[in-house]
């Protein structure tokens, strides 16, 4: 096993500043195509995104839709004005890294207005690929704002319950491998 691991951006659990937006309405196609993007990079650099993710994930509740396999999760803010969905679901197998892809798909809506789409793929549960990047870097989407809040106000929430959630899992790899390796007297 390799020694490297991600680096992660310290996420900054602090109210979010209204942006400063220029007037939208007055871009060109390309001035709007730049601004998605430099929306999306500066939610990267902050963690917004993977700390709507880990909300959604760690104090969401599980919702499916028929026909369609995966574990989704969906978490409503308290306000029921922003709702953070997060998927994880099974891609194609690749025989160089001798898996199935495992594809994670971020959204959220405020109001039901879509202000964020983050589509990540990883190989191995856990293992993003580096640098992180959209799978459909044409509809990613982050749109700041004040629907962020009510996550930030979670941010320590849902690292801690990430946190206990990887020690109880490696609780339970322990006593199997212990119960495995342990002859009866």
């Amino acid at each position: 096993m390799t020694a490297q691991t991600a680096t992660r951006p310290t996420l900054n659990f602090q109210v979010a500043p209204a942006p400063a937006t220029p007037a939208l309405a007055e871009m060109t196609y390309a001035q709007l195509e730049q601004q998605r993007l430099q929306w999306i990079a500066d939610a990267q650099a902050l963690g917004y995104i993977q700390l709507c993710g880990q909300t959604a994930r760690w104090l969401g509740e599980p919702f499916t839709i028929p026909l369609w396999p995966g574990d989704r999760v969906r978490w409503t803010s308290p306000d029921g004005h922003t709702v953070i969905e997060h998927h994880l679901t099974t891609g194609n197998y690749n025989p160089y890294h001798g898996d199935y892809q495992q594809i994670t798909r971020i959204i959220g809506t405020w109001q039901r207005k879509p202000v964020l789409y983050w589509s990540e793929n990883q190989w191995q549960p856990g293992q993003a690929l580096e640098p992180a990047q959209a799978l459909e870097p044409a509809q990613a989407l982050f749109v700041p704002g004040k629907w962020i809040n009510p996550v930030l106000s979670l941010g320590r929430s849902a690292e801690t319950a990430a946190i206990a959630h990887g020690q109880r899992s490696n609780d339970r790899r322990r006593q199997t491998l212990l119960a495995a390796l342990t002859l009866p007297a």
